[in-house]
């Protein structure tokens, strides 16, 4: 299931919305967590790839069209490769993964207070209240209407 469906929250169901709760923190923590990991991993193997490309970038400078090696000349052959810039870029996918999965970690712990609320909400009568209030405007206009119809009428 997705997040969008996860996080919806069923007021008519709220004991089964509360029972559910501890499995979604658990799977949206875990994806969570499972992508900080690649995003560890992938990190170590943008260093590795760097260092690999910098030692190649060292023994063959001149397939990199560096006259002199420096410091610099080597870190720029290296960061402009595409080697290096093929992980970067997933790397970059890994921490906006890891961003996605925070967020909607966030929204399934946010979604207990949803939960308490509207419990708070049915045990106060909040919802009897409402549908109280709906019968008795019903009630009056149409005790208005018949008052009025009777008093075109004539009636008393």
């Amino acid at each position: 299931m997705s997040i969008a469906e996860d996080k919806k929250v069923d007021i008519h169901n709220l004991h089964l919305e509360d029972q559910k709760q501890p499995s979604l923190v658990e799977k949206w923590g875990t994806r969570w967590a499972e992508a900080r990991d690649k995003e560890r991993r992938g990190k170590r193997n943008l260093e590795i790839v760097y260092a690999e490309i910098e030692k190649e970038v060292r023994s063959n400078p001149e397939e990199y069209n560096i006259e002199k090696i420096t410091e610099n000349a080597v870190r720029s052959a290296v960061v402009i490769s595409k080697k290096y810039n093929d992980i970067y870029n997933e790397h970059l996918d890994n921490c906006k993964e890891v961003d996605l999965m925070g967020v909607a970690r966030d929204t399934i712990a946010d979604k207990r207070a949803t939960i308490d609320g509207e419990i708070k909400l049915f045990l106060n009568s909040y919802y009897a209240r409402v549908s109280q209030d709906s019968d008795l405007k019903e009630a009056k206009s149409k005790d208005i209407k018949k008052l009025m119809l009777s008093k075109k009428r004539g009636d008393k």
